[in-house]
């Protein structure tokens, strides 16, 4: 019989240590407040963020809330008089 290895991704030879980089469970539960809204968009474009959302294993609703979140951000950073008024309404992400 072949003495062979029955995973062919385990590591051959000594075993190290690796450094924790994984962030705190408290870290990773942090919620931000968020509002439900009604919003029309697109067939197309409901479709492109399904379709990458199952590639990515996460959630299509989600992702277009992450790219809704950037603009903002974008556009708070390139002018900083927005930014002003906005800092009254606008709680920190």
């Amino acid at each position: 019989m072949k003495n062979e290895r029955a995973d062919s991704n385990m590591p051959l030879g000594r075993l190290r240590r690796v450094k924790d980089f994984l962030p705190a469970p408290a870290d990773l539960a942090i919620s931000k407040e968020t509002k439900k809204i009604t919003i029309s968009l697109n067939k197309f474009s409901i479709d492109f963020f399904k379709r990458q959302a199952e590639q990515h294993h996460t959630k299509y609703q989600r992702m277009i809330r992450e790219l809704v979140d950037r603009y903002v951000f974008s556009i708070l950073n390139k002018f900083p008089l927005i930014r002003l008024k906005s800092l009254a309404i606008l709680p920190l992400l």
